[in-house]
């Protein structure tokens, strides 16, 4: 198995242009907790 490689390391056609998730977070004024999103999936984009 390789060892994870981080984004600057890997050729431009193979990063994803979209991450698809099934939920956001919203609050109860219906915006997305883009922070949230953020914390949740750092493992993506190191």
């Amino acid at each position: 198995m390789q060892p994870e490689r981080s984004w600057r390391e890997v050729d431009g056609y193979k990063i994803p242009e979209c991450i698809v998730v099934d939920e956001l977070p919203k609050p109860s004024t219906g915006k997305i907790q883009k922070n949230l999103v953020r914390d949740a999936h750092t493992d993506l984009y190191d």
